[in-house]
């Protein structure tokens, strides 16, 4: 009996912890509203899957976007220790064209980071999945990152 009432004491503690690094909807809307008034457009949203132990696919393949720039933001609910956050395009990483921020306001926790790509008119990739985006913290990789894609045509 004891060790059930461990078990469900841990259940309980991990499904908290899990709860605690979401980051809520109005946040992520309030940052897709930012980046609408430069005129992005939000191309795709990765978010954690909580129902898994790991809950972040530590490496993704998305599709690049001829003639447009690209922003890809990588958000959490948490400051991480060793923040890994690279975006490769075909076999080259993306610039580092931010530094890890805290948002968060009133004693609430909201770090991001993004990096910018900017693909010409001429660009074509041989592969419909040509960048790949990595974000995680090493330290904790099971600590919950979302993924924002945002785009606009060049001008």
């Amino acid at each position: 009996m004891r060790v059930l009432c461990l078990m469900f004491i841990a259940c309980l503690l991990t499904s908290f912890h899990a709860g605690a690094q979401k980051v809520a909807q109005p946040r992520l809307d309030k940052i897709v509203r930012d980046f609408a008034k430069d005129g992005y457009t939000l191309e795709h949203t990765y978010e954690p899957n909580f129902n898994v132990k790991n809950p972040n696919t530590l490496s993704r393949f998305v599709p690049c976007y001829t003639n447009k720039s690209v922003i890809i933001v990588a958000v959490m609910a948490f400051r991480p220790a060793d923040f890994f956050f690279k975006v490769m395009l075909n076999g080259k990483e993306a610039p580092k064209t931010h530094e890890l921020e805290n948002l968060g306001t009133n004693g609430e926790i909201l770090f991001y980071d993004y990096r910018a790509l900017k693909f010409g008119v001429r660009f074509v990739s041989t592969n419909q999945s040509c960048m790949n985006i990595m974000a995680y913290d090493k330290k904790a990789t099971d600590r919950p990152v979302y993924t924002l894609v945002f785009s606009k045509v060049n001008k």
